[in-house]
This record gives C-alpha cells, sequence and structure tokens, in this order.
C-alpha cells in the first residue's frame, strides 16, 4: 500500500482538484489521509464530505500543532504503506505517478524516489511555468544544489521516514532537503524518476506549506545556509568531501548569503572564508551596492 497524506489549511478552493488526482491514479493500492490543520474556512466541511464519499479510502485526521511538517507527521503516524506520497493541498499528480514510482521504489529500494516537477501559476502579471528536473548524478551534489524533488514529486520510504524520526516541525523552510538529508545518512540510496508528473500550483496567498513577506524569505534563505552547513560538516567528517562538492557547498552559501544581504548584514563575514570565483565576488558587491542604493532612496522591498 501506498499511504498518501495531504496537510489541509483553508483550501477549500483547491483541495478537490488534489484529491481528483489521488482518485484518478492508476495504482489503485492506496490510502489518503486528508490532515485539517486549524482551517478557519470550509475546509474541514469538504474533507469531511470527502471521506463520507469514499470511507473505504479516505481518513479524516485533525493536528492541532500549526505546520505543514505537524500535519505530515500526524498522517505519518497513522498510515499503514510502506511508501508515503506527501501532497500539498494545492498540489496534483499525473494519473501514472505512483504507478511509476512505485515500480522504481521495488526495483532499488532507495529512501527516496527523487522525481522532476513542473511549477505554475502566479498572480495576475507574474505568470510562471517552469519545470525542474532532478540530477541522476552524485547524491550529495544533487542534495546540495536542491536537485532531488520536492515533497509532492517524490515517492517517501515509510521505514526510513521513521527511523529518521520524520519532519523536523520547528522548521519553516528547506523541511524536505533537511529529511532526505537525514534519511540519506540512513540509506545513501535515491531512485530518479525523470518523468514530470507532478504538478505545483503557485497560488496567492498563504497555506499550510508556504508563505510570503520579508521574514519568510530571510528564513526560507537561512534554513538553506544552515543545512549546507550541516552537509558539509557531515561529508567532511564521513571523508565524502571531495573538492566538487566543497567547491559546490561553497558557491551555493555565497550564493544564498549574499541574497540574505536584502535583510541581514550577518553573513557578510562569513563569505569571505568561502572559495567562489572573483566574478561571484564582484556580483555579490554590485547587489549589496544596489541594496544600499535602495535603502538610501527608501525603494527598498517591504
Amino acid at each position: 500500500m501506498i499511504s498518501i497524506v495531504i496537510p489541509c489549511y483553508n483550501c477549500a478552493p483547491y483541495i478537490r482538484r488534489a484529491f481528483n488526482s489521488v482518485l484518478k491514479q492508476t495504482y489503485t493500492n492506496w490510502e489518503l489521509l486528508l490532515v485539517d490543520n486549524n482551517s478557519t474556512d470550509n475546509t474541514r466541511e469538504i474533507l469531511l464530505q470527502l471521506q463520507d464519499q469514499h470511507p473505504e479510502k479516505v481518513q479524516v485526521l485533525f493536528e492541532e500543532k500549526p505546520g505543514a511538517p505537524c500535519a505530515r507527521n500526524r498522517g505519518l503516524a497513522e498510515a499503514r504503506g510502506s511508501w508515503i506520497q506527501f501532497l500539498d493541498a494545492d498540489d496534483e499528480l499525473a494519473p501514472d505517478k505512483l504507478s511509476g514510482q512505485y515500480a522504481l521504489a521495488l526495483k532499488q529500494s532507495p529512501a527516496v524516489v527523487a522525481a522532476t516537477y513542473t511549477r505554475k501559476g502566479g498572480q495576475a502579471g507574474q505568470r510562471i511555468r517552469e519545470t525542474r528536473a532532478v540530477d541522476p548524478g552524485d547524491i550529495w551534489s544533487a542534495l546540495i544544489q536542491s536537485n532531488l524533488g520536492i515533497t509532492s514529486s517524490n515517492l517517501w520510504n515509510r521505514k526510513l521516514l521513521i527511523r529518521a524520526n520524520g519532519w523536523d516541525e520547528s522548521l519553516s523552510a528547506s523541511q524536505e532537503y533537511d529529511l532526505m538529508f537525514r534519511m540519506l545518512q540512513l540509506r545513501p540510496m535515491v531512485a530518479f524518476d525523470m518523468r514530470d508528473r507532478t504538478t505545483v500550483h503557485v497560488v496567492p496567498g498563504e497555506s499550510v506549506s508556504r508563505g510570503t513577506g520579508k521574514l519568510k524569505r530571510l528564513k526560507v534563505l537561512e534554513s538553506k545556509i544552515n543545512l549546507r552547513h550541516r552537509i558539509k560538516a557531515y561529508l567532511l567528517k564521513e571523508n565524502l568531501l571531495r573538492p566538487e562538492l566543497q567547491r559546490q557547498l561553497d558557491l551555493f552559501l555565497f550564493e544564498q548569503m549574499t541574497k540574505a544581504y536584502r535583510y541581514t548584514a550577518h553573513y557578510q563575514e562569513q563569505t569571505q572564508a568561502l572559495h567562489v570565483p572573483a566574478a561571484c565576488r564582484l556580483k555579490a558587491y554590485l547587489f549589496r551596492r544596489k541594496i544600499g542604493m535602495k535603502r538610501l532612496l527608501g525603494l527598498e522591498q517591504k
């Protein structure tokens, strides 16, 4: 069995889209756990309707601790499947998503099946559509560069999820990459699904797993930076930090720390110890000058 876990917060306008994409799966041995996470609209009413319509397949759970990691852990605790499909309420799956990835999971027994996905949507005047492919090369390189898929696109090994203690409920960003890092320390094996079978809808407003605003953007950057420091320390300890991985880590850290300058100058001293091309340092210098000018003129982004 595959257990599908959907955290739900004020998702009434689009939860049926995600639900219907589950119903259309060609792989039929699944259960669906809908986890309401303190919704204030009519999400709970819709979830209970779906449960009544499909009592043999659907179960509604309730989690009062706020945040997608808490809701996902609640679903994980109740899941009966050997493999877990975490699906955000505003995303959807192609009909053969589960069948293809389950075949890979049976053949390779990985920690996770990492898969390509497409982001689409956005607000009026800012429409986007971009496909993000996974990198089937070195798994540590893919982890460093965020090329191991995303929460909804991947299929997760339940046994290793539990051994890794599930989702870190203290994190507000980089949650799936933190989780994959901990799982890969237990079993450094990833299966790759190069097919694009998951659509991540970028919707206006804030969901249980996505937020907006200056503080949120800073937390996202800090989470990425802190996770790469942990990856670097682990690879160094295990004698896995090859020069190419060191280069990728330094470049990733430098870029994220430079972006963080928009919100805080905290990381600027740390960038001096990173080995990056001179062109990158020049670009970062010009970026900081640009931000400084915007602040001087009162045009800084809110």
